[in-house]
């Protein structure tokens, strides 16, 4: 009984999760890729969920994409890199794990193709803290009107396009890095 307790408060700590809906402040900005991207389909937070869960959604993410040091390191610089061999680097970029078989690159994003927020979320994923989910959706070109996750510091293939949410909440923190987007005009989207 006296491990039972322990293990029931531990579990708690780490299962639970809290979310804030910050879209209302931030659904319907506008931007634009800055770098040639990838269309992947990997793991986010699931939010619908009162436990610290994880989902399968569309992302994207913006090459080079660094990789682990587990496999060499070498960063994914190109999709024509990543079509002559597939199978290898979709086992780099998702370490290699069979559990996430459906977790593949499907295409490229062109840069200047342009996005726009939908939901944004400040969730919390146990004793790991906070972390900002993103829910975009792409304007223009063959995957218009799909629904993408931003890559965060908890959800991400490659490097975090937000800051970590502070302390305290509140929507001031918020922050998409330059590098990787830039503000656009919806009525600059044909």
């Amino acid at each position: 009984m006296k491990i039972l307790i322990p293990l029931s408060i531990a579990f708690a700590l780490t299962a639970c999760s809290s979310l804030t809906n910050y879209s209302q402040q931030f659904a319907g900005n506008c931007y634009q890729l800055v770098k040639p991207s990838i269309l992947y389909r990997g793991w986010c937070a699931k939010l619908d969920s009162s436990l610290a869960s994880s989902d399968t959604c569309l992302g994207i993410q913006s090459l080079p994409i660094r990789t682990s040091q587990k496999f060499g390191g070498v960063p994914l610089t190109s999709y024509e890199q990543f079509k002559s061999d597939s199978a290898y680097w979709n086992k780099v970029l998702f370490y290699g794990a069979t559990i996430f078989d459906d977790h593949a690159v499907l295409d490229q994003i062109a840069a200047d193709t342009p996005i726009q927020i939908i939901e944004v979320y400040e969730k919390q994923w146990g004793i790991d803290g906070y972390f900002w989910a993103v829910r975009a959706q792409i304007l223009d070109g063959s995957y218009k009107n799909t629904v993408v996750t931003l890559p965060t510091y908890k959800f991400h293939l490659g490097d975090s396009w937000t800051n970590l949410p502070p302390a305290q909440k509140g929507t001031d923190s918020f922050v998409l890095n330059g590098e990787y987007l830039r503000a656009c005009s919806i009525n600059s989207i044909s």
